[in-house]
């Protein structure tokens, strides 16, 4: 849905008259959304807008965001079927040192917003 709501749904994929996406069926979730430039982009673009948001772009301020981003991209292929792995932390260890920061519920409404 993300993808979607960015622009970066597969080529070749358009609208019926109801609005519901036709076209590629086949293959995995990463190739039915445009494979991993899609994924890329839709990651490029969601950082664009967390980093510029006021409420929680200073969560970022000492974050190496090439390293970030990258591990954003390998998740959201490997869960949508695409060829990478990830690694890294499950969210809730990922996140821990933050609440003590004052993280909360609100921010992450606030990038839930940004999906």
């Amino acid at each position: 849905m993300f993808l979607r709501f960015a622009g970066l749904a597969s080529p070749g994929r358009t609208r019926n008259g109801n609005g519901v996406w036709r076209g590629v069926t086949s293959g995995n979730l990463c190739e039915r959304v445009g494979g991993e430039a899609a994924v890329d982009a839709a990651v490029d673009l969601f950082y664009r807008k967390v980093l510029t948001d006021p409420a929680i772009g200073h969560f970022f301020d000492n974050v190496d965001m090439d390293e970030q981003r990258g591990k954003r991209k390998a998740f959201l292929s490997m869960v949508f079927g695409g060829p990478n792995t990830y690694g890294g932390k499950d969210l809730r260890s990922a996140h821990a040192g933050l609440v003590g920061c004052g993280l909360d519920d609100s921010h992450f409404d606030a990038v839930a917003g940004h999906l």
